[in-house]
């Protein structure tokens, strides 16, 4: 298995550190953000990292992005009262964890939960101290994300997030898809050009649309084992500077693998309309993991290549019926209404009584209201 250990990602993530040697460049402001003479990881370094791959690494690099391969574990009852045993135990060895102290005492029926714990030992394929050890990396970036007003809530909801995540998710920047894969995978589909102007603005908006996965829908115990993949639209500069690209991509790594409850991204398909986008990805390849990179799927989103790019996906599970419209497929895909279904569970979770509040709307910020078209 190429599944990374938690010593391997820690090395990984620290290596990476945003304070360690970045080197600030001085960019004509008529140019992207991310165009550098120089990029640390090129197009040419992947090429060649795959060709060294064996034949095997390759097979099964290829399998893992398609599905064809599932790192599931069989959880038999003695599996899951023993894992969840020796998850308490784990914690009680972690040296420094107040907030997940904090969030247990707060709310101690759901922190405490075997439904909660499970998703991380899920994560983790149950390996019980990386799950732990997750848990307690979970709240400390929780609380560093939404503060300590809205990050020991049970849920995410949309009223969590701030005015400029608002913004971004009333125009499309990121969604989860109704629909799965053929193997069972949520997901997550973006628009570059729809993201907010901040790396923590973006982050809020991953953190919401994971647990609108993991822990909100019909189908959260099937993808908290099967995992994610991404897939998007590279058509605009997101974000004001490379720093920012850059630190966006750093923390979107570490919740990734060492917070969110979650598995993956499986896999991640981007879709470009021109060279700029290539060499936005060229300019954060170096912040990718071996894995990830293994995983990455790069498109020409012309219209002629329309047909070409939906083959493709079907091959890796993606059917055209589940594909949004945007990219050719025939998914109509009602944003306003995924939202406002979310924030009606969201309430319900929250402990309102919906049919006994028949005014509930009009309680709502007036840019909610106007966000959702209420």
């Amino acid at each position: 298995s190429f599944e990374s250990n938690q010593e391997d990602i820690q090395i990984e993530i620290m290596s990476t550190d945003p304070d360690s040697n970045e080197k600030e460049q001085n960019i004509a402001s008529s140019l992207p953000s991310w165009e550098r003479e120089e990029p640390n990881f090129t197009w040419e370094h992947v090429q060649k990292e795959r060709e060294a791959l064996s034949l095997d690494d390759q097979m099964l690099f290829e399998q893992e992005k398609f599905g064809a391969i599932q790192y599931g574990v069989n959880e038999t009852p003695e599996l899951i009262a023993t894992s969840l045993q020796q998850l308490e135990e784990a914690l009680d060895t972690i040296p420094k964890k107040e907030t997940y102290e904090t969030a247990l005492f707060i709310d101690p029926e759901y922190v405490g939960s075997e439904e909660f714990r499970l998703a991380f030992l899920r994560a983790d394929l149950f390996n019980v101290p990386a799950a732990a050890q997750r848990m307690v990396t979970y709240w400390n970036r929780k609380i560093d994300l939404f503060g300590a007003e809205n990050g020991f809530n049970r849920s995410l909801s949309i009223l969590d997030l701030k005015d400029e995540d608002w913004d971004a998710l009333g125009l499309g920047a990121i969604q989860l898809l109704p629909h799965r894969d053929e193997a069972g995978r949520a997901l997550i589909f973006k628009q570059l050009k729809h993201f907010s102007s901040t790396a923590d603005s973006m982050h809020r908006l991953d953190w919401y649309m994971v647990h609108a996965g993991v822990f909100g829908g019909e189908h959260k115990f099937e993808i908290q084992k099967n995992g994610f993949v991404n897939f998007g639209i590279l058509n605009g500069d997101p974000f004001e500077s490379i720093s920012e690209m850059r630190k966006y991509i750093k923390g979107l790594k570490h919740d990734t693998q060492l917070a969110l409850p979650m598995r993956g991204p499986m896999a991640l398909h981007f879709f470009a309309s021109n060279n700029w986008a290539f060499s936005m990805v060229e300019s954060v390849l170096d912040l990718f993991s071996r894995k990830l990179r293994s995983r990455l799927t790069m498109y020409d989103l012309s219209e002629e290549e329309t047909e070409t790019n939906l083959t493709d996906l079907s091959v890796y599970g993606i059917r055209r019926e589940i594909v949004p419209a945007i990219l050719g497929g025939y998914l109509d895909n009602n944003l306003q209404e995924f939202l406002v279904d979310r924030l009606k569970k969201e309430l319900v979770i929250a402990g309102v009584d919906l049919d006994a509040n028949p005014n509930w709307e009009k309680e709502l910020p007036i840019k909610i209201r106007s966000l959702l078209k209420m």
